[in-house]
């Protein structure tokens, strides 16, 4: 069953509070879950990774080129929201369960 039109879209309120935060000018803490991407230019870009456990928030327009630590069960896998993904839940782009795949034969014959 989907969640009622009347609620409107469900997003964790810690998400939501990291968003869009209250106060402005806060001291901005260096996590080790920041990292440095490189641009074209080879300018090195500071980009926060934000870690959410919530994997049945929906993504909304204010979070389009943003990245996010989504949790799987084991690790969080980094996820950069774009266009196509707004309505989506979160856990819909962090796999819970590993692809099986069947192991090749040797062709050569052990001695």
């Amino acid at each position: 069953m989907t969640r009622s039109s009347i609620k409107g879209p469900y997003v964790d309120p810690y998400l939501w509070n990291e968003i869009f935060k209250k106060k402005k000018g806060l001291v901005k803490k260096f996590r080790k879950d920041e990292t440095l991407r490189k641009n074209k230019s080879s300018r090195r870009i500071l980009v926060k990774v934000l870690k959410i456990r919530s994997r049945g928030s929906v993504i909304f327009p204010a979070l389009i080129n943003r990245s996010f630590g989504v949790y799987n069960g084991l690790r969080f896998l980094r996820v950069t929201i774009k266009k196509s993904m707004v309505g989506h839940k979160f856990g819909e782009f962090a796999f819970t369960r590993r692809k099986h795949v069947y192991k090749s034969k040797r062709k050569g014959k052990k001695k």
